[in-house]
């Protein structure tokens, strides 16, 4: 139950990471006319730093529930370790899966774009249209999820690993602890007899 919490977290800061890169590259790709593969790399140079400064925030809150002796020390070491754990290997995969995720989506939606003919008519191109689209209507299967929609995989990836160790945790969802007992006993005179 412990380590399910620090994979819940996990998750969250795992999709927050990708959504600041792609948001980034969807912005520079549709407004400053980049290529996929220019925006994504401007947006992971340019969010790195943000990123780097959240996740070690979050590993350094971790430390002391993963270092820390004491009452109650084995319900928090569990969820330091996987916090910590899995804050390092989120980050190695947001940072290497997410722009291979946009860039593999940008292929296949061009793909379409290029074996959908357009419907009805050819008309006059629209001012103010998306490059690749003279009628205005363009076919961008990027915008039909939200961002966070978009890296399911690396975040599921996340998830699956973290189930799956879960399970190896070498301590008990119900930990066996000793906790010192006083025990008190009091006695009292027997009346005397006048």
């Amino acid at each position: 139950m412990i380590g399910l919490i620090g994979i819940i977290l996990l998750m969250g800061i795992v999709k927050k990471n990708a959504i600041m890169m792609i948001d980034f590259a969807l912005e520079a790709e549709r407004h400053q006319g980049m290529s996929a593969t220019d925006a994504i790399v401007q947006a992971c140079l340019l969010r790195f730093r943000p990123i780097m400064m959240t996740t070690m925030a979050a590993l350094f809150g971790a430390l002391p529930l993963a270092v820390e002796s004491g009452t109650g020390a084995e319900l928090r070491f569990p969820l330091g370790i996987s916090i910590i754990g899995g804050l390092l290997l989120s980050q190695l995969l947001t940072l290497y899966t997410t722009p291979v995720i946009y860039l593999a989506l940008d292929r296949i939606n061009r793909g379409i774009e290029k074996a959908v003919p357009p419907a009805g008519p050819e008309l006059p191109p629209v001012a103010g249209a998306p490059r690749g689209c003279s009628n205005g209507i363009a076919l961008d299967l990027r915008a039909l999820y939200p961002p966070a929609g978009r890296h399911h995989a690396a975040g599921d990836r996340v998830v699956l690993v973290g189930i799956v160790a879960y399970e190896f945790l070498p301590v008990a969802s119900v930990p066996n602890v000793d906790f010192p007992s006083i025990r008190v006993s009091a006695s009292r005179p027997a009346p005397t007899r006048r």
